[in-house]
């Protein structure tokens, strides 16, 4: 079954958001597994420039990626206990052993970042690229940035840059909406009237 992550920076988004993922992992069940990974946002206190910030929170993602690749996986929205790991910037991201390794070609996961800079993508074309990418893996990973957005660095080692909207959205809304556009995606692999 394909496993859909979302990376996404911040730790406490509001409750509605919570709910709204909530309702759509629950559709989403018998397609595929979606896990929200929260990153800890950085400190926008005192004299920190955007970019200090934006490069503390692309090392946090850059050891939730790593996570994965070195048979751990980060810890769900869920509430599921972990252990905080930090990074050598000090950076923090959540991790627990994962409780089966599958060790095949399919284990690469497919990296999109959520970014202003990327594609417009149809629901349709979303629908597509799903179809194409679980033909190559069984793991695409979603990475939304924070208030600020990611680091350059984090969208340049993305395999694909997808934008949302033209619009702007609270960081924490692009979760609801992506969970449901893959609902989406996934009803119209599906054949199911949802869609329509």
């Amino acid at each position: 079954m394909l496993q859909i992550d979302l990376l996404a920076v911040g730790t406490k988004p509001p409750a509605w958001v919570k709910a709204g993922v909530a309702d759509y992992v629950k559709r989403m069940s018998g397609h595929c597994r979606f896990n929200v990974i929260e990153i800890k946002a950085a400190g926008r206190l005192g004299n920190r420039s955007l970019a200090q910030c934006q490069q503390e929170e692309a090392a946090g993602i850059r050891s939730a990626l790593a996570s994965f690749a070195s048979g751990t996986s980060a810890v769900l929205a869920s509430g599921t206990k972990a252990k905080a790991v930090k990074n050598a910037k000090g950076a923090k991201a959540k991790v627990v052993k994962r409780t089966k390794t599958v060790k095949s070609a399919k284990t690469q996961a497919h990296t999109i970042a959520l970014d202003m800079s990327g594609d417009h993508w149809s629901t349709e074309t979303l629908a597509a690229r799903l179809a194409s990418w679980s033909h190559g893996t069984s793991h695409c990973q979603f990475v939304a940035g924070g208030p600020d957005g990611l680091d350059r660095s984090i969208v340049a080692e993305a395999d694909d840059v997808f934008a949302l909207s033209h619009l702007t959205f609270p960081h924490s809304l692009v979760r609801v909406l992506l969970a449901e556009q893959i609902y989406r995606a996934l009803m119209i692999n599906a054949g199911h009237p949802y869609h329509k």
